[in-house]
């Protein structure tokens, strides 16, 4: 496991059961090692959250993985900058671009 930050317990296996009930779910042996890849920051973590209806309950879970993880997952990846909407721009995805706001916030990265 590559978490950094500070271990708690519960908080891993919480988020740990996330992965095993979605391996659960399409039985694809690499989604378990995927999902927890990183410290539970991978899309595919994201993939199992959604696959499982627990999108509304992603708001609890981003202070669980900072704790984890030692870092916040709000500020990292691609889809925080302006250099995403700037290619949403460039590809003519206008149409899509209100999608793709709501992936981003959903994926929990910066507006």
């Amino acid at each position: 496991m590559e978490c950094k930050g500070q271990f708690n317990k519960q908080i891993f296996y919480r988020l740990d059961r996330i992965c095993e009930d979605c391996y659960s779910l399409f039985r694809e042996p690499q989604i378990l090692s995927f999902c927890k890849k990183q410290c539970f920051t991978t899309d595919y973590f994201k993939g199992c959250i959604d696959a499982l209806q627990l999108t509304d309950e992603i708001e609890k879970f981003k202070p669980l993985i900072k704790v984890l993880n030692g870092a916040d997952p709000n500020t990292e990846g691609c889809f925080g900058t302006d250099y995403f909407l700037a290619c949403v721009e460039a590809l003519f995805l206008e149409e899509e671009k209100e999608k793709f706001m709501k992936w981003r916030e959903m994926l929990g990265k910066k507006k």
